[in-house]
């Protein structure tokens, strides 16, 4: 395993191979790394669990300011030490933090198609991934590769809510596939011999789906295939929606909602125009990385729960949520909502047993 200097995008990567190697302990093959380099990486990365509060400060600058050689002795101190201790743990992430501080970010939809394919090509996976889901039924996925993004919305951005702040930083640290779609009804049919939804249509979304509908067909789903099938995080649905984007909609700022209606289904192009229903998924344009209806048409269950303030105290690399919450958290918006609903930070919950028009999901595999 060679880590070796590649442009913008390298340092992403390199984010990979410390989950990977975090999961599955594999010898590290250093090749021969810049001994010199290698070395006072790895004095600084043992200064880490200094007493003196001054050492481990200037080992953390240092090892930020050093960027991806850094990386290399962080692997290979998480490779050979079985445990870390919390501290350790700790200022280990606030390296990766710094590290990541310097990835591009936000980025164009070109960047965000060159990401899905350097990304694809590290792991030796493909970009699109298609789930057989029984009787000529399939699902299609598509690479989301890591990074890193602001998440939530600044205090002044047109009709945002309080529980989108503040505003943090996220690492994203492991590449996944998201569906192309959200799940329609013939799949959902399929998997589960039901279908729930008031306005029926093979192609439309599924909906009336509570959180613990979700998570059941995710389960059989992984039960009849070879991949692990899971609600997205909430951190890991607004990275895929915004896809490389900072702004209210993945599309741009839309102040005014001007262009909402080429992206996403919402009250004024459905519900006030007299189609009171879900539309059939993928008729609008998608983002950057080729997903469809991550605004509107209908709300998406993550796997999250949802607590007031929990932003203010969140993970920073791959959070997963509050331990304890009031419900489940629900992204996207839906056809029967306001514009405002359907941007890229606003949340929404529910409890886990809630079933109501509208109320569908998308799910993700991990990559490796």
């Amino acid at each position: 395993m060679r880590l070796a200097r590649i442009s913008s995008f390298g340092f992403v990567l390199t984010f990979i191979l410390i989950l990977q190697s975090c999961s599955t302990k594999p010898t590290l093959q250093t090749a021969s790394p810049p001994s010199a380099v290698y070395q006072h990486g790895d004095e600084l990365v043992r200064l880490l669990d200094s007493a003196n509060t001054k050492a481990r400060e200037r080992a953390t600058d240092n090892l930020i300011e050093m960027g991806q050689d850094a990386l290399v002795p962080i692997i290979h101190a998480r490779l050979e030490e079985e445990t870390l201790s919390l501290e350790k743990e700790a200022r280990i992430s606030i390296v990766l933090s710094g590290i990541a501080e310097r990835l591009p970010w936000p980025f164009d939809a070109k960047e965000a198609v060159k990401r899905q394919d350097e990304t694809a090509t590290a792991l030796g996976v493909d970009k699109i991934i298609t789930l057989d889901l029984g009787n000529k039924v399939t699902m299609k996925l598509i690479l989301i590769p890591p990074g890193r993004f602001i998440m939530g919305s600044p205090a002044d951005e047109k009709d945002r809510q309080k529980c989108e702040g503040p505003e943090h930083a996220v690492i994203i640290s492991k590449a996944f596939y998201m569906g192309i779609y959200t799940v329609t009804q013939e799949q959902y049919e399929q998997v589960m011999g039901k279908n729930p939804s008031a306005h029926k249509g093979s192609q439309c979304p599924v909906e009336v789906v509570s959180w613990d509908d979700a998570v059941d067909f995710c389960n059989l789903v992984s039960h009849n295939s070879d991949k692990m099938v899971r609600l997205p995080t909430e951190a890991e649905w607004e990275y895929a929606c915004r896809a490389g984007s900072s702004t209210r909609f993945h599309y741009g700022e839309d102040g005014v909602y001007a262009n909402l209606g080429d992206y996403a289904w919402y009250d004024e192009n459905a519900w006030q125009a007299g189609e009171k229903h879900a539309h059939p998924v993928g008729q609008k344009i998608p983002n950057q990385w080729g997903l469809y209806d991550m605004h509107g048409n209908i709300y998406q269950w993550c796997a999250d729960l949802y607590l007031d303030g929990y932003y203010a105290d969140a993970m920073r690399i791959d959070p997963v949520g509050p331990k304890t919450g009031n419900g489940r958290v629900m992204r996207g918006g839906d056809y029967y909502h306001w514009g405002w609903l359907c941007r890229s930070a606003s949340r929404n919950y529910n409890g886990p047993a809630a079933r109501c028009g509208g109320f569908g999901l998308r799910v993700v595999v991990n990559a490796k």
